[in-house]
């Protein structure tokens, strides 16, 4: 493994690394289009996204944490350090030094950092980057607020449930709809900040978990246990967080991607979800859908929201209905979207042949079957059982050294997320 360091010196403002930048468009460089993948969170998904845009003749450079496993695939020709401490800094040198085409963050941190940068940024070349990448920069105050994104969904025809942004214990004792509930904390992810609750005493102890600051204990945890140094400076930093209460469907869980540009829905993959890490908690298994209406619902979003990138969709197929309500969106890649399932799903491929302005993809499925087992989850939750036998599995085989670390490091995370509380108490 290559790992590319910048050595520390003076301090530099942001505009004074900024001044080296020049961000050509992939038809002008005449070569392979260069993508930067950028992702403080250790999640397997991510090196196989890095090498689903290799397979799509990309060159593929990476800003990530040390221990990122995006250092040990292939797939990446140049690795930068993106330091908890200093995020926008880190960016900016790692573009001033790939000089991308296209940023692709992998979660919500990215995201928030890229536009952060955006705002600060005197140089036009990282401004235009970083639209071009995640598409008008002015919704990124709807698309980081759940309430404001399901009040702008629900005005676009896409069925939402009943979504209440709270501002105190006052606020969600007035709520009229029926219990049980769902609470979120905006600027959560992966199940970390979401609460099911079927009284009002429960929901009156998980607002005032919710709502407070990130606290130490919690901090430190993830650092030491899931070697994840980034909640370090939430702890320091962090306002009170706001939070939504949200009416429960009863369901079963769903989601897609979209592979957008300049809000025009390229293609994407939706499935349902068979088997997931708890009722919040990431799928390990799943299963292909025909339905239509997700595509269609997040497509209307992405395009009243003009997203460009890869964009993620989390619903709840109601059970005695069968309608999809949207529950929220991640403006990020998703553990799905790294597969190339044929013509108009193959979000990688749509993607960068938009990007290159080149026709779309004509690639053969990489698998017929309708069920996805994805890697590592899977296996370690259904290890020789029959359900694993019967599904495609994700698994990169042809990097053993990746599959061996990304094992190591999934189990590490649950014994993280086992010792005490995995929320930000």
């Amino acid at each position: 493994m290559t790992e590319v360091r910048v050595e520390p010196t003076a301090p530099q403002r942001l505009t004074d690394i900024a001044a080296t930048v020049q961000a050509p468009s992939v038809a002008g460089r005449g070569s392979n289009p260069v993508v930067l993948i950028a992702s403080t969170c250790a999640w397997p998904s991510v090196p196989k996204l890095a090498i689903a845009l290799a397979r799509a003749s990309c060159e593929v450079v990476s800003v990530a944490p040390a221990q990122h496993p995006l250092n040990l695939t292939l797939a990446v020709s140049r690795r930068l350090r993106y330091r908890a401490t200093r995020p926008l800094q880190s960016l900016t040198e790692a573009i001033a030094l790939t000089r991308p085409d296209l940023i692709v963050p992998c979660d919500e941190r990215a995201v928030e950092h890229l536009h952060r940068l955006y705002a600060r940024s005197a140089d036009a070349g990282i401004r235009d980057l970083i639209a071009r990448s995640l598409g008008r920069p002015d919704s990124h105050a709807a698309a980081s607020s759940r309430q404001a994104l399901m009040a702008l969904a629900g005005e676009h025809g896409v069925l939402t449930p009943a979504t209440l942004a709270v501002d105190s214990l006052a606020d969600l004792r007035a709520w009229a709809e029926p219990l049980p509930w769902v609470l979120k904390a905006d600027g959560s992810w992966g199940g970390l900040g979401v609460r099911i609750v079927s009284t009002l005493a429960q929901a009156e102890a998980a607002y005032r978990e919710l709502s407070r600051s990130i606290r130490p204990l919690f901090a430190l945890r993830r650092f030491l246990l899931a070697r994840d140094p980034f909640w370090l400076t939430p702890w320091l930093h962090s306002p009170p967080r706001r939070i939504t209460v949200q009416r429960y469907v009863e369901g079963r869980p769903a989601n897609c991607v979209i592979a957008a540009w300049n809000g025009e829905a390229l293609g994407g993959i939706a499935v349902e979800v068979v088997a997931s890490d708890g009722e919040t908690g990431p799928a390990s298994i799943v299963r292909l859908t025909q339905d239509s209406r997700m595509l269609a619902g997040a497509g209307r979003i992405v395009q009243v929201l003009g997203l460009s990138g890869m964009v993620g969709f989390d619903f709840v197929v109601e059970t005695a209905t069968g309608r999809p309500f949207l529950l929220e969106m991640n403006p990020r890649a998703t553990p799905i979207c790294h597969l190339r399932l044929g013509a108009g799903r193959d979000p990688v491929g749509e993607l960068v042949a938009r990007a290159s302005g080149l026709p779309p993809p004509i690639h053969p499925a990489e698998t017929a079957c309708d069920t996805i087992a994805l890697f590592p989850q899977a296996d370690l939750q259904f290890g020789g059982q029959a359900i694993l036998a019967s599904a495609y599995r994700d698994t990169p085989f042809q990097e053993p050294q990746l599959v061996k670390a990304a094992m190591r490091r999934w189990i590490r995370k649950k014994a993280a997320a086992t010792f005490g509380s995995s929320t930000p108490e």
